[in-house]
């Protein structure tokens, strides 16, 4: 069976994201990244996200939006061939073939870029 991929997922609590921190957290982890089988770059965007927090319960009433919620900040930009829905029974290898929703607090964003061949 492969080795799980080097990356944890971890609460963005206190977390910062600042255009230096997600470089950095690009850095650390865009090698194990392109090792999964489906991507084929990684980047650095903006997106309107709201904050990463717990998920919310069946009986949670969201909070109101507010202007920081929907604020563009810095996210990672995985670039994969297809959309592809692992199916982690039928092939257990695939489980590691997973994009995160975040890394290091970072959120991240998936991109279908399709094939990029050199004109």
């Amino acid at each position: 069976m492969k080795q799980p991929a080097r990356i944890q997922r971890q609460p963005a609590g206190g977390v910062t994201l600042t255009l230096d921190y997600v470089r950095r957290v690009k850095a650390r982890h865009e090698a194990a990244l392109l090792r999964k089988a489906n991507v084929i770059s990684v980047g650095i965007g903006l997106a309107r996200t709201a904050p990463l927090s717990e998920p919310a319960s069946a009986t949670t009433v969201p909070a109101a939006k507010t202007e920081q919620d929907s604020a563009p900040c810095p996210v990672l930009v995985v670039g994969v061939r297809q959309a592809v829905a692992l199916d982690p029974d039928a092939n257990p290898d695939s489980a590691d073939d997973g994009i995160p929703d975040q890394i290091e607090g970072v959120p991240v964003t998936v991109h279908v870029a399709g094939d990029i061949r050199a004109l």
